[in-house]
């Protein structure tokens, strides 16, 4: 009897070892970082938009908001909370007023933001986020005012579900391998602009860009074709920018699900974080 008592405690003490080890393999492994990540919403967006993302990654752990900043229709700034000392894995959230603008508007408006950040925390380097819309300003804000006096340099960008070329679905004339070595067979007049600017933008950037697909026969993510938001790729590429893409699939990839999406919040926390 005492010979089989020690063999269940010996298989007893195993098995909490073997548990905490499982335990310790999944643990989150997120490094801090001192480079703030500021976040931009799509059109017709909000506090929303991406309020529950960053609530799900401060239950977690995994980073904090400190600050939100709403932009006025004439670029004035005012702000909700402030930056501490401690600034690792600090996340800013942006509110655009007027939240059915133009890229051009949002553009400037991000470099107001971001200016602002710069003279008021002495920040000189942050990462971008933008979802829908808000990736495509990034990206004009990007060509067009990221090496003006006073901008922080800007380390990395995630692109979520950006109609870079406009709303056209290409994949009925090119596979996605066609797209991505070579562009889109189809250009928009948004897209031919960031071709034709595409040389300002810097080097040192690295990128992942992040796209819905709904299903095996729907190859959009209800509402940007995933060949648009692809588009981008090719062209940061052909720029000599490091760029990554990831394709979330199924029924949560839908448009405006995917900052609601625990795959995208993965994505991007082992992106920017790990």
């Amino acid at each position: 009897m005492k010979r089989i008592g020690y063999g269940i405690v010996i298989i007893l003490v195993l098995f909490v070892l073997s548990a905490c080890s499982s335990s310790q393999s999944t643990k989150k492994t997120t490094k801090e970082s001192q480079t703030p990540t500021v976040f931009f919403h799509g059109y017709g967006g909000g506090p929303s938009s991406f309020g529950s993302m960053m609530q799900r990654l401060k239950d977690k752990g995994e980073a904090k908001k400190e600050l939100t900043l709403t932009v006025q229709e004439d670029g004035t700034i005012s702000a909700e909370g402030k930056l501490s000392d401690d600034k690792g894995n600090t996340m800013i959230q942006v509110i655009f007023q007027s939240n059915k603008s133009t890229q051009t508007n949002q553009s400037l408006w991000i470099a107001a933001v971001l200016h602002y950040l710069n003279v008021t925390y002495q920040i000189d380097k942050v990462n971008l986020v933008g979802h829908s819309m808000g990736a495509v300003s990034t990206i004009d804000y990007l060509e067009q005012h990221a090496k003006e006096d006073q901008q922080p340099n800007v380390a990395k960008v995630v692109l979520i579900a950006g109609p870079f070329n406009e709303f056209l679905d290409t994949f009925s004339s090119q596979s996605q391998t066609d797209l991505l070595a070579n562009g889109p067979s189809e250009q928009s007049a948004r897209y031919q602009q960031f071709l034709v600017d595409a040389s300002r933008l810097d080097r040192s950037l690295v990128v992942e860009v992040i796209s819905g697909q709904l299903s095996d026969t729907d190859l959009s993510d209800g509402i940007v074709p995933l060949a648009s938001s692809l588009a981008i790729v090719p062209l940061l590429k052909n720029q000599g920018i490091s760029v990554t893409y990831k394709i979330v699939k199924g029924s949560k990839a839908q448009h405006s699900q995917l900052h609601e999406n625990q795959t995208v919040d993965n994505l991007l926390v082992y992106f920017l974080w790990q």
